[in-house]
């Protein structure tokens, strides 16, 4: 057993309630999944061949529209999204300090053509260097576009969401820092999450930083698969890292000054890409990240997640076993050294419920008359929440000892879900603005 698996397996016979907490989830989720109607879907920085993926509907194996990893939220009132979103059964409540540096979410966002600004931008030709290639684009708001390409990597066409300057056309010789913000696990919305349930198109309307919200197909896990030692599509990895910012930076003016960050697995992908790419990215931000995907029992709840979305669990990266060095090095715990140099945020609550999170007693009371539509979000956000809590923990104590600084922030109530997302995001702007050279406020 590799030296950093024994340390680990160490930690946590020391912790026999995290060991619980890992190995009961997925049996925990399974329940849920069964129960629910098909019908419902701070800075302490010194501390420190394959087929393309089987998305579950709407309806799915997971039993939410928002998901397993990356959208855990309570189901709310409805609300109509933005122009170019679906509705859902799912909105932000938010309100107070310092949450209001991000307003309320999806119904607030701008309709098309309600931003104030110059004209929309022109559709613009791009090629990566392997032939990825732009093959449509879809003006949703003069700051809104969104982008169909045509991805090798993926073995198919994908869509990614670009946030524009709001003097990007004013300004046609500029170029600018460049933040890709990435999504959650098994979220419908896919790249569409962030503007929808958040509301980062309003705050960073003035940053002067051109943003990507790419897809991950909802459960591409940011890697290239292993598939049996195969590799081939889908390469997310390639895609995300190779094709999009060529394409970007070809067509769209994007600078070599970027950033990446992310919620849930996103944040899993954007620490992971920031350490396998030294100085590719000059910040990387993670919220709510599964950070250490060899820890025992965190390694079989990735399987149980491409389980879920009806993907052969080894997919990824094989067995936890078998091919146990395909693992290690596609988890950030073990490639943390890569990370010296880039300035970090990383941020992880408890899992204890809090202010945005429903009260017990209603989930009760609902379940007994027979409505489980808000049993899982309930269970699963504080369970998700811990698990990411245990990793990113864990990613910290390894970058301490590595003398890698990191702005981390974990407040003591909060669960898996997008209130707190916002909340974060807003939190870790000044770290990501700085790198960029954009504005804090």
């Amino acid at each position: 057993m590799p030296q950093h698996r024994k340390l680990a397996v160490r930690r946590l016979r020391r912790k026999p309630a995290l060991i619980a907490l890992a190995l009961v989830t997925p049996l925990v989720t399974a329940g849920i999944a069964l129960a629910a109607p098909a019908s419902h879907t701070g800075s302490a920085a010194q501390s420190a061949p394959g087929t393309q993926l089987g998305r579950s509907a709407a309806t799915g194996s997971l039993g939410t529209v928002t998901g397993l990893l990356g959208a855990a939220a309570p189901q709310q009132q409805s609300a109509p999204g933005p122009a170019g979103t679906p509705a859902s059964r799912s909105t932000s409540v938010l309100g107070g300090s310092p949450e209001q540096a991000l307003a309320p979410a999806a119904a607030a966002l701008p309709a098309v053509g309600a931003l104030t600004g110059p004209a929309a931008p022109a559709p613009q030709p791009a090629t990566a260097d392997d032939g990825a290639k732009v093959v449509g684009v879809k003006q949703i708001n003069p700051q809104m576009v969104d982008l169909t390409i045509d991805s090798p990597a993926l073995g198919t066409t994908t869509t990614a969401r670009l946030l524009l300057p709001k003097d990007w056309n004013a300004r046609p010789n500029a170029t600018w820092p460049t933040l890709y913000l990435l999504p959650g696990y098994g979220d419908i919305r896919d790249y569409q999450a962030w503007t929808y349930y958040t509301n980062v198109a309003s705050f960073l309307a003035d940053k002067d930083v051109l943003t990507v919200l790419p897809s991950d197909g909802m459960a591409g896990f940011f890697t290239n698969w292993y598939n049996g030692g195969h590799y081939g599509p889908p390469a997310w990895e390639t895609y995300h890292t190779r094709e999009l910012p060529r394409i970007i930076e070809s067509a769209w003016r994007g600078g070599t000054r970027r950033a990446i960050a992310g919620l849930s697995l996103g944040g899993y992908g954007a620490i992971t890409y920031a350490a396998k790419n030294p100085g590719m990215y000059v910040a990387a931000a993670s919220y709510s990240g599964l950070l250490h995907t060899t820890m025992p029992g965190i390694d079989r709840f990735c399987q149980y997640m491409m389980q879920q979305e009806g993907v052969n669990p080894d997919a990824i990266w094989g067995d936890p076993t078998l091919q146990a060095s395909v693992w290690d090095a596609n988890d950030p715990y073990n490639l943390a050294q890569g990370l010296k140099g880039t300035a970090l945020f990383l941020s992880s609550a408890t899992g204890e419920p809090g202010k945005y999170d429903q009260s017990l007693a209603t989930d009760v009371t609902q379940v007994l008359s027979g409505d489980t539509s808000h049993l899982q979000p309930a269970v699963m956000g504080p369970t998700l929440e811990a698990l990411s809590n245990i990793t990113t923990h864990e990613l910290e104590l390894r970058l301490s000892q590595l003398g890698i600084p990191a702005v981390t922030d974990h407040p003591v109530a909060g669960t898996h879900w997008w209130a707190y997302w916002q909340i974060e995001f807003a939190k870790s702007w000044p770290t990501l603005a700085k790198a960029l050279g954009a504005p804090a406020s």
